[in-house]
């Protein structure tokens, strides 16, 4: 009865300060958020990259090929700057439709990250069967397979230095010629994958590197979270940047490992 009541009471208070924005409130500066209060808009322009990072990512998002917001945009532009000079390739796993892949690649052209190869990895059929366990209870196979390999492919085709790999990345992996990486960017929603994708990695990734885990606390990805927490209990020497963005940031440390 009393959780009923606190909705009853948080729906009328958020439709008051809906009326009082309507109102008197400047829609240009302000805007009514979850909570029910009005809050002031924040402007991020002066966070970002001047033009080139606002045209990189207007661009990828007008073509509708990530479902990536622009706040996650920059932090994905931010990890390929902080690792200009870390040496290594770069990685995606979790391509979908190729639009993030292709703004790593935009990314790494326009910051001056030289000499890579940019590995984008994704089944181009959905989550593979046998991946999903009880910590993804959200997910199902089908979910994710309106794309093709091909079509990504064609959509990279003006980029090199990219190399797009189809199958689940336990399969794909072993054929992966590059040894060291200092960016690596896992978008799989899944607790299996992210595990699998972390731990193969971390030998690979050098001082320095980034491993960037989307999708972390998620509300329908509870199984990146565990496999991130897992991970970091049994290997320590990371540090942690935490986003609010849904997305984890861990460089490592210029440390012997164990």
């Amino acid at each position: 009865m009393q959780e009923k009541k606190n909705h009853w009471l948080s729906q009328i208070g958020r439709q008051v300060a809906k009326q009082v924005l309507n109102l008197t409130g400047n829609k240009k500066d302000y805007v009514l958020v979850k909570s029910g209060y009005v809050g002031k808009k924040i402007d991020y322009s002066a966070l970002w990259d001047g033009e080139t990072f606002s045209a990189v990512a207007g661009e990828i998002l007008s073509q509708g090929r990530t479902l990536m917001s622009l706040q996650r945009l920059h932090v994905l532009w931010q990890a390929v700057g902080n690792t200009v000079d870390v040496p290594g390739d770069v990685a995606e796993v979790g391509v979908f439709r190729g639009g993030s892949t292709y703004f790593l690649a935009r990314a790494c052209s326009k910051l001056g990250a030289k000499h890579l190869a940019l590995h984008a990895i994704d089944t181009f059929e959905g989550h593979a069967s046998g991946t999903i366990t009880s910590a993804d209870s959200y997910h199902k196979e089908w979910m994710f397979a309106d794309t093709s390999y091909e079509a990504v492919c064609e959509y990279l085709a003006e980029f090199d230095f990219v190399c797009v790999h189809k199958g689940e990345f336990s399969a794909v992996s072993p054929n992966l010629r590059s040894s060291h990486y200092r960016l690596v960017h896992i978008d799989t929603d899944l607790f299996q994958p992210t595990l699998n994708c972390l731990n193969y990695f971390l030998p690979r990734l050098s001082p320095g590197g980034i491993l960037l885990i989307d999708d972390y606390l998620g509300r329908k990805c509870p199984g990146v979270t565990s496999a991130v927490h897992e991970f970091l209990a049994a290997h320590p020497f990371f540090d942690i940047w935490f986003c609010q963005t849904e997305q984890i940031v861990l460089v490592l440390r210029d440390v012997k490992r164990a």
